[in-house]
């Protein structure tokens, strides 16, 4: 169990299946946990960017994720904005804001957003553009980012604002969903933790002292622990925390993240608790599918993809998600349904067509099978020799029609060239089939 987002399981030698389990991978990125969604703004009110130039601006970001360029990404973050509104009322020295604003785009550079986006194209993943979304006065640019096998999802929405450069906005702020939290909010946590605790740290607007800097104990242990993913300290930590605390936003979200990799029925309970306590959180969702799949309470996990969708738009990868909750229950005709959608719309999405297989098996379909293995091995050059070693093809080889697929291909093989014939040849136990 981690944070949300559907993952297939690997067979051997590249064979994919689509696996009844869900299991999770996290794509949070490094500089984004934080605190609310709403974050703390300057007193500049936000203005609304035309969506034709919030897609200028997006294909500037997926340019600058995919260059080779170090700082090309945090380049197109307005960091002065992100700063200001992360210091809210610090008494911090002009010298401090500019060290703060050097160390936090130099963080998010080394260890965060720019560099977990170049670590996820190095994989072979993908960050893609979804849409340009309006909420309140603000807008926003949504990014779906993917793991190369299909199976990692997350969300980002980039805060733009207007701007005089080339695209004619520039980020003032970035959202993720697995983690619930803004960019601006982790910088502010760097400045409670590194201001000194004679006096300095930062007020808000009336003066007062804000949870965060009254509790700033609690946050820098908690926060240490789960740095060193110390998952056990940060568990124990958070139980010893004030009942005052315990709904913190940030620090509820450290627990979960620490509970999820040790203990399924602790992390389903803390998953209850922030839903009791946030329950209008937009992120929330992507938490709650996994526990909901987990559970086999397949009518809410469908309910959260729903509510996913509302929020960032129809996107095929969600369809993909409805598709694993489907195959859960049996329900076939409505995987079916959801997939064949998304091929249609997406007929590049090689890991689409290996949820179709799995439907095919599950649904015990196998002349389906056999074309989706042939349109496989054709349109994405994949191996699918090797099935005979897999048990969730047994009942597949098993049959007629896999015997009639070894055979045409024999046939096939038999015409053409044997020096040509190199690694395309079925194994022996195919040949003897």
């Amino acid at each position: 169990m981690m944070e949300a987002a559907a993952r297939v399981s690997f067979s051997s030698r590249g064979l994919r299946l689509f696996g009844a389990a869900v299991s999770l991978v996290v794509l949070s990125l490094g500089c984004m946990s934080s605190n609310r969604l709403a974050g703390q703004h300057d007193s500049n009110q936000p203005e609304p960017v035309p969506h034709s130039v919030v897609d200028a601006y997006a294909e500037q970001f997926i340019a600058a994720v995919r260059s080779p360029e170090p700082l090309s990404v945090t380049d197109l973050l307005e960091w002065d904005r992100i700063l200001k509104n992360a210091s809210g009322g610090a008494s911090l020295t002009a010298a401090q804001l500019a060290a703060f604003q050097h160390g936090a785009r130099s963080s998010c550079e080394k260890n965060g957003l720019a560099a977990e986006l170049r670590e996820l194209q190095a994989r072979g993943g993908a960050v893609e553009y979804v849409r340009a979304r309006d909420d309140g006065d603000e807008t926003r640019a949504i990014f779906r980012l993917t793991e190369a096998d299909g199976g990692g999802l997350n969300y980002l929405e980039v805060v733009v604002h207007p701007d005089t450069g080339e695209a004619g906005c520039r980020g003032i702020d970035v959202f993720n969903y697995l983690s619930g939290q803004r960019l601006s909010e982790r910088v502010k946590q760097i400045v409670l933790m590194t201001t000194d605790a004679s006096g300095k740290l930062a007020m808000t607007a009336n003066g007062e002292g804000d949870e965060e800097t009254a509790n700033l104990d609690y946050f820098v242990e908690l926060s240490n622990a789960a740095a060193k993913n110390d998952d056990r300290k940060v568990i124990e930590l958070f139980k010893a925390l004030p009942d005052s605390l315990k709904s913190d936003r940030s620090l509820l979200l450290m627990f979960i993240r620490a509970c999820g990799r040790r203990n399924e029925r602790d992390y389903v309970s803390a998953l209850k608790f922030f839903q009791y306590k946030h329950g209008d959180d937009r992120s929330l969702d992507m938490l709650l599918f996994d526990a909901h799949f987990v559970s086999q309470r397949f009518d809410e996990a469908l309910e959260s993809l729903d509510r996913l969708e509302a929020a960032v738009g129809r996107d095929s990868q969600l369809d993909v998600l409805r598709a694993s909750v489907y195959i859960a229950q049996r329900d076939f005709d409505s995987a079916k349904t959801s997939i064949d959608g998304v091929i249609e719309k997406q007929p590049d999405m090689e890991h689409a067509y290996w949820v179709a297989a799995t439907i095919s098996l599950r649904a015990r379909k196998f002349g389906e099978t056999t074309r989706l293995l042939d349109r496989i091995r054709q349109r994405f050059d994949a191996d699918t020799t090797d099935l005979t070693k897999l048990a969730e093809y047994s009942e597949y080889v098993a049959s007629p029609e896999y015997k009639s697929w070894v055979n045409a291909r024999l046939k096939k093989l038999a015409k053409q060239d044997p020096e040509e014939i190199t690694d395309a040849e079925p194994p022996a136990s195919e040949a003897g089939a």
